[in-house]
């Protein structure tokens, strides 16, 4: 008995022994099945949940968890599925670092934690999804003696867990660290890798662009492929005004291109711009804002990175990131990365800020040209007309339809000098304040009437901002106005008023153009004024010139009709009709009957000439023959120089055409000559030559000359030849009579 005993003792241990090396073998059949899995797998969640799910599946746990370090916080990561129940364990990333969990645990003392009664120890963690847990292993995963994580089991039967469980759950702790080693070396790899790509990308882009706004466009592309860009913006800071704009924010991955404006002392971004430094802030960032002296602007984020936008030393932006929901949004390498694309951009962004400074340059010569010609333009067309009305709408339509302003308007000074008057403006609302007699008072809170006032052009480039600006219910889509004083010297005329309905339409080259064309158009109206008042002038000696012509046609009648009777009577009593008279009588009837022909052709005369200056002289043409009209003048001429040694010579060609004209006009002309004639010549001769020569064009024409050897008409006086009335000796003195 005793011998069967022992055969059956040693046949019980051979088939424990059997047994347990049967199930050693399994079990590392199934610890090196896992490593060969988890080895294949370069991706890190595939990594942790293949692993989960086979351990589970090979060693019958109840569940199995893995949770890992990130940024020095203990977070569970992924858990298997729990039990029979097929059901996968959802909650992931649940912070462990700061609790009580026998994960923790294991984590801060690097040593496996085992509880095979999980009711009886304090530090177990009850967890809702996995109510039959009642034995657990916490293991640390540990490379080079750093925990990166921990591995977890659990059982739903107590005391489940030996020294042998241990030992092969710390086999499969050392592969999986070396897996999560692996694929997190991978996935840097590629990160780092996809990082270079989008860096490269990136910088290929934008050495293409010279676009401001597509510049930071591909700046927010860039950022967007490696970094939550869920709240992103840049910012630029202007020197001349020492204020941060905006010119590209993403709100809760919305694009708004309105731009804000901030003092460059205010605001975190103010701050890395003023110092030069990158800022990652996590968790209470009004703390820091309140330790800096600064205000929150907005709702305070949880998570923040920013970064400057460097040329050398010099910074004159910032990229910067926000997150509202997750204080870890960001960590050390987001900085890193985020700095990198930063030193790209800032490049990008200084050569187009210096492009379209060249470009803005370039822009303004040729606007500064562009206004010159159109300038020069208006400034020809509203000095070749002198009404003044059509000055005033030639000048506000050219300057409104040359240069593209909403309106344009003209005021000019009334002569009191108290209020300047608009005589021009365009459109129906120009129309509808010229209908109204608007005007503004020199001196006046308005642009119009400060300009007025000063004679210094005034510009308003934003009029909301600006009370002198006067608003105008007729022209609501003012948002610019300048004025332009219209001066002659020192003295102011009027004012040119300009209005715009973008903000800062003028500039200074801009208000020189104008100014230069403000000059011109005030020569113009002064001119045109000048004129307007000489041909009043004109009118009005016209009206009395036609006033004594007028008078003397009268007078002549008047003076004729008894001049006719006294020439007739001493006639009648010369040729003996009413009896006999004396020697005596005869001299004195002889002496009245000359003087009243005298007398008559001097009234003739004026007459003559008054009806020439009236337009009222008509003359009638018919056939006349020229030598029988000078033989018909010559017996008259004889009896003016009677009694003197003066002979007349007459040298006239045979060949003398008929000729169109007024005989008894002609005949008048030629007895003037003749008379004038005699009147100078004491002796010598009076000669009348007629003969056909040809004029300038060639054509041919009668002169009738008549000549004679008086005493001529100095170089000095032959001005005076055409002059109505007018005589070289007009002294009361001379020996000469007649009209002139």
């Amino acid at each position: 008995l005793a011998s069967i005993a022992s055969q059956a003792s040693i046949a019980i241990e051979n088939a424990r022994l059997f047994s347990e090396t049967r199930r050693r073998a399994g079990e590392l059949e199934a610890i090196n099945e896992i490593g060969r899995t988890i080895t294949s797998v370069l991706d890190l969640d595939s990594v942790l949940t293949q692993m989960v799910d086979t351990i589970k599946e090979r060693f019958g746990h109840y569940f199995v968890g893995i949770s890992l370090y990130e940024e020095d916080r203990l977070r569970f990561k992924v858990g298997s599925t729990i039990g029979t129940t097929g059901r996968k364990f959802e909650r992931t990333n649940v912070d462990l670092t700061d609790g009580v969990s026998l994960i923790a645990e294991a984590a801060r003392s690097n040593q496996p934690v085992v509880v095979n009664d999980v009711t009886s120890d304090p530090r177990f963690m009850e967890t809702p999804e996995l109510p039959d847990t009642r034995s657990e292993i916490s293991m640390p995963i540990a490379i080079q003696e750093r925990v990166i994580g921990v591995l977890d089991v659990q059982s739903e039967r107590p005391n489940t867990y030996d020294q042998d469980s241990i030992a092969i759950l710390q086999s499969l702790a050392n592969q999986a660290g070396a897996a999560i080693d692996n694929a997190r070396l991978f996935r840097d790899t590629q990160q780092r890798a996809e990082e270079m790509a989008t860096l490269n990308d990136l910088v290929r882009a934008l050495a293409s662009q010279l676009n401001m706004d597509q510049v930071l466009e591909e700046v927010y592309k860039g950022v967007s492929r490696l970094l939550d860009t869920t709240n992103f913006y840049i910012a630029l800071y202007e020197e001349a005004t020492r204020e941060v704009i905006f010119p590209f924010n993403v709100s809760e991955s919305q694009v708004d291109r309105e731009i804000a404006r901030l003092p460059v002392d205010e605001g975190i971004t103010g701050y890395i711009i003023r110092n030069r430094e990158s800022l990652l802030m996590k968790g209470d960032i009004t703390t820091w804002l309140t330790e800096h002296g600064m205000e929150s602007i907005g709702e305070p984020s949880l998570c923040w990175l920013g970064v400057p936008l460097l040329i050398g030393n010099q910074a004159f932006g910032a990229i910067a990131l926000q997150s509202y929901t997750n204080a870890d949004a960001y960590d050390e390498h987001d900085k890193y990365v985020l700095t990198a694309i930063a030193n790209q951009a800032a490049i990008a962004i200084q050569n187009a800020r210096l492009f379209d400074e060249t470009r803005a340059s370039a822009e303004t010569l040729r606007r500064q040209n562009e206004y010159l010609a159109i300038s020069a333009e208006i400034g020809r067309l509203v000095t070749s007309t002198l009404d003044l009305n059509a000055l005033f709408n030639r000048t506000v339509n050219l300057i409104h339809d040359r240069f593209g302003y909403y309106h344009a308007g003209i005021f000019t000074i009334e002569e009191t000098g108290f209020n300047a008057v608009l005589s021009s403006a365009t459109g129906e609302a120009g129309a509808e304040m010229l209908q109204h007699g608007h005007s503004l008072p020199v001196g006046s809170r308005s642009v119009v009437g400060m300009v007025t006032s000063t004679g210094s052009p005034m510009v308003i480039n934003n009029t909301e901002l600006d009370p002198t600006h006067r608003p105008n219910p007729l022209l609501p889509d003012t948002r610019a106005e300048a004025a332009i004083p219209l001066r002659i010297g020192d003295r102011i005329i009027g004012a040119i008023d300009i209005q715009a309905t973008m903000s800062d339409a003028f500039n200074e080259g801009d208000i020189a153009v104008l100014q230069t064309l403000a000059d011109q158009i005030a020569v113009a109206i002064d001119n045109a004024r000048s004129y307007e008042l000489a041909q009043q002038a004109i009118r009005e000696m016209r009206e009395l010139d036609r006033l004594k012509s007028q008078f003397l046609a009268n007078m002549s009648h008047e003076l004729r009709t008894p001049l006719n009777s006294i020439i007739g009577f001493s006639r009648v009593i010369l040729k003996g009709i009413d009896g006999p008279v004396t020697e005596l009588q005869e001299q004195d009837l002889n002496a009245i009957y000359n003087s009243g022909q005298h007398l008559l052709r001097l009234i003739n005369d004026i007459l003559d000439l008054s009806k020439i200056e009236a337009g009222k002289m008509e003359l009638a043409f018919d056939d006349v023959n020229l030598a029988d009209t000078i033989n018909s003048v010559l017996p008259t001429v004889s009896g003016l120089i009677k009694d003197r040694p003066v002979r007349i010579e007459k040298v006239v060609a045979e060949n003398l055409p008929i000729v169109r004209a007024d005989a008894v006009r002609l005949r008048q002309v030629l007895i003037n000559l003749f008379s004038n004639a005699a009147k100078f010549t004491e002796e010598g001769s009076i000669t009348v030559a007629a003969d056909i020569e040809n004029n300038d064009q060639g054509l041919p024409e009668v002169i009738i000359k008549v000549i004679d050897t008086g005493p001529g008409i100095a170089p000095e006086d032959q001005k005076k030849l055409f002059q109505a009335f007018s005589q070289v000796d007009s002294s009361p003195t001379r020996k000469t009579g007649g009209t002139g």
